[in-house]
């Protein structure tokens, strides 16, 4: 057997502490736990909550996906969960496995510095091989492919309360055991599904060839080919899937901002292709058409602001920026949309004057904390907590991009206004999710001393115990196991800060999906890698109030005492 892998270098406690307080390490190290406790199929050694874990519950589980009536023949195990139940949605898990790997590669500093670039590798990879497992057919003529767009039935599914590793398999329609695989092909077409897929395989390209522990170039090789079969797939079937009965996990309505991201990825994991790399921008484009125009119809309101797997054109425009294919003559040079609609976005997310109401139009700011609210009545509220994370992330990613460019263009440039706004309104909102808000409670489970004990999470209210049931859902009993890393929902009205329980019947406030808790630990890692270019006696304190910054000369010595 090949010998244990050395344990990850202790993480820079001096760059950990951001602001005095916020152990960005730690944040950046709990949603690894949540996903470990969302995983599906046979379980990797280095699972952290795997049963004979200190506080492990989760064992090896639905080793038959794939396989069964309404399925595809094929080995369709692994990957996450998708929320409080055991429904497998590929458009969420290539959203996670495509927004860690974008945020690895942009701070791949901070998160070498906090001792967790392995970890980050170590799921961008998991997520990888799901995907080209869900890739059941894979061809090079695009009407030949399929790609499992979703395991398990969302009824059976929710009629079931209990550990995933005991519910029943490969049953018939209208039985418990009811788990079908339904594809996207030619026949139900998903470009939507298929782009997210390659550009979250793309991402697993471009962090798999990094140096490190996990460095797997035959890895990279496989999923590259892959992310051009399914890219080129989705450009032919550009349609937004549907099963062909039954209910989708998530009602996508655009599938042209995952086209764009699959050709920026892709494109930067191979920069000779010129049928990708060549067509980047015009794919930029007709995503930008759909839902990326300012003003954007009534209805596209809502989705063109939200940064999630229903919209991923503004982590387009990231990826656009940071690969440079804007800089090639068959291009163009679009960075100046890119960078603008990435703007848009985030001024409505940062607007101030826009305080929540009942009739307010997300995303709005809470009375007091001055919380971004993504939200408008308690139907509407779901992963409040994920997409404010998002809305971070895009900030601090932003932000670093525009400072980049800035001193490439001007060498010599220190201070930079924009990106240190961007930056202190991100970790501001970090700061609110991790327990600096009006109720005194981190919405990431396991973060300080006050954070969810219940989430709502079939695995996590089963004792480890198998001999021993459940609790319920509507029970008023701590789960037996901690949820580390789960960021649930939050608030239900953006215009009260305190209507949040921590009760598992709380289906919208305290549920947690691998979507949600994606975005936390880039966002994490840019206040490290930020806090590793402070001088020292720059705190974050002083960096956001304008007095200092990266590289800023020392401050003059004291005067001496008049004699």
């Amino acid at each position: 057997p090949a010998p244990p892998s050395p344990p990850p270098p202790p993480p820079n406690v001096d760059v950990c502490i951001v602001d005095g307080s916020l152990d960005a390490c730690r944040v950046m190290e709990l949603p690894f736990y949540f996903l470990d406790a969302q995983a599906s199929g046979p379980l990797p050694v280095w699972n952290r909550v795997a049963l004979g874990k200190p506080g492990g519950w989760r064992g090896d589980s639905h080793l038959f996906d794939g396989q069964g009536y309404d399925a595809v023949d094929a080995n369709v195990t692994g990957g996450w969960y998708d929320l409080d139940g055991h429904v497998k949605s590929t458009l969420t898990i290539a959203f996670t496995t495509h927004t860690l790997g974008l945020s690895g590669l942009i701070f791949e500093v901070g998160f070498r510095d906090a001792g967790h670039w392995d970890s980050v590798v170590q799921q961008v990879q998991l997520g990888a091989r799901y995907l080209l497992a869900a890739h059941v057919r894979a061809s090079d003529d695009p009407a030949a492919n399929a790609l499992v767009a979703q395991v398990g039935d969302v009824d059976t599914d929710a009629a079931y309360w209990g550990r995933p590793e005991e519910q029943q398999e490969r049953g018939v329609e209208n039985t418990p055991a009811y788990r079908p695989a339904w594809v996207a092909d030619a026949v139900f077409p998903g470009g939507d599904v298929a782009g997210a897929a390659s550009a979250a395989l793309a991402a697993a390209v471009l962090v798999s060839r990094r140096p490190g522990l996990h460095q797997d170039l035959a890895l990279a090789n496989e999923a590259y080919r892959h992310a051009v079969q399914l890219l080129r797939y989705a450009v032919e079937y550009p349609r937004v899937w549907r099963p062909p009965e039954g209910r989708v996990r998530y009602n996508t309505t655009s599938v042209h901002d995952h086209i764009a991201l699959a050709h920026a990825l892709v494109c930067m994991a191979d920069y000779t292709q010129p049928s990708i790399c060549n067509v980047a921008a015009n794919r930029w484009q007709a995503g930008y058409l759909e839902y990326g125009r300012t003003p954007a119809p009534l209805n596209q309101a809502r989705v063109r602001l939200q940064v999630d797997a229903q919209n991923v054109l503004p982590w387009a425009s990231v990826a656009m920026l940071f690969s440079g294919i804007s800089k090639t003559p068959a291009s163009g040079d679009f960075d100046w949309q890119y960078n603008q609609h990435i703007a848009s976005v985030l001024d409505a997310w940062r607007d101030t004057n826009d305080l929540c109401s009942d009739v307010s139009i997300p995303p709005c700011q809470t009375p007091t904390s001055g919380f971004a609210y993504f939200g408008v009545d308690t139907r509407a509220n779901v992963a409040v907590n994920g997409k404010n994370a998002a809305a971070q992330l895009l900030a601090a990613m932003h932000a670093q991009l525009l400072e980049t460019a800035a001193r490439l263009e001007r060498p010599g440039t220190v201070e930079l206004t924009r990106p240190r706004e961007l930056r202190c309104w991100a970790h501001g909102q970090l700061r609110h999710i991790t327990g600096d808000n009006p109720m005194g409670v981190s919405f990431l489970v396991g973060y300080g001393d006050a954070y969810p004990r219940s989430p709502r999470q079939r695995s996590a209210a089963c004792p480890a115990d198998r001999s021993l049931p459940c609790l319920p859902p509507n029970g008023t009993q701590p789960n037996p196991n901690t949820l580390s890393g789960a960021l649930v929902g939050g608030y239900l009205l953006g215009s009260n800060e305190f209507t949040w329980s921590d009760l598992r019947s709380n289906v919208i406030g305290n549920t947690a999906g691998i979507a949600d808790s994606a975005s936390v630990p880039g966002m994490a890692a840019a206040l490290v890698q930020l806090a590793a270019s402070l001088p020292e006696y720059c705190p974050m304190a002083d960096y956001c109030a304008g007095l200092c910054y990266p590289d800023s000369p020392a401050p003059p010595p004291p005067s001496p005492p008049p004699p």
